[in-house]
């Protein structure tokens, strides 16, 4: 589901995207969150984020995935970093995506660990 949701991302398929994901859904990083499926189609937009999963740590229905990520700033400036995000899942749709700027972090938040880790 969340790898869904991120090809779908990195392929600038809005559309898909909110399917995958819950009407409330909490988009969080280090400026801050909202919820909702306008805040997640402003942001798609806005940022053209790339995707490019590294590895994965799951353990019911919280998923930690490290990543390689592109997108354009808000400067207008296109940045790249290795970033983790924290998703949730709930009936089968996202329902929290959280972006950490560490795996180490992201891993905390969830409450997961190296013995978590799935193949992606």
């Amino acid at each position: 589901m969340v790898l869904a949701w991120q090809a779908a991302a990195s392929a600038r398929d809005t559309q898909r995207v909110l399917e995958l994901s819950d009407e409330n859904v909490e988009l969080a990083g280090p400026r801050g969150g909202a919820r909702g499926h306008e805040i997640l189609r402003d942001w798609l937009e806005r940022t053209g984020i790339e995707l490019e999963t590294q590895r994965v740590f799951a353990r019911g229905a919280t998923v930690v995935v490290e990543q390689t990520a592109a997108w354009k700033a808000i400067q207008g400036t296109f940045t790249r970093a290795f970033i983790a995000t924290l998703f949730e899942v709930q009936k089968g749709r996202v329902c929290r995506a959280h972006r950490y700027e560490t795996l180490a972090t992201a891993l905390e938040a969830a409450g997961l660990s190296d013995a978590d880790r799935k193949q992606p």
